[in-house]
């Protein structure tokens, strides 16, 4: 069954955002290579990012609840950036508590 840690992906993808909106460019490949290490790292069926496998291995119904805090994630991310990419703003740590919730919810529906 595909397994993946939450938490480790959730907070290497906001890593990847947060280094990405602020140009940080070697930090940004590093994050983005850790993101795809620790998101396929127990992979053994399918070589897809989590979501893509979701689909495949889920019902539809099952991923949607994953569905809301990313889409709330990638808004709390644009009221970050247009607050300036301050790496200590309190929206940067609501962005990654959203994506390991979704990322959370994903686990849940690839396993039920």
């Amino acid at each position: 069954m595909r397994s993946f840690d939450p938490r480790s992906v959730g907070a290497l993808e906001c890593r990847a955002w947060e280094t990405y909106y602020r140009r940080k460019w070697g930090a940004f490949l590093v994050a983005s290579v850790g993101l795809v290490r620790a998101a396929f790292r127990k992979s053994e069926r399918l070589r897809l990012d989590p979501v893509r496998a979701a689909e495949l291995e889920a019902a539809p119904e099952t991923v949607r609840p994953a569905a809301a805090p990313r889409a709330e994630a990638m808004d709390v991310s644009d009221r970050w950036v247009a607050a300036g990419c301050d790496p200590e703003h309190p929206l940067l740590a609501r962005e990654r508590a959203l994506l390991v919730r979704s990322y959370a919810f994903l686990l849940a529906a690839v396993h039920r």
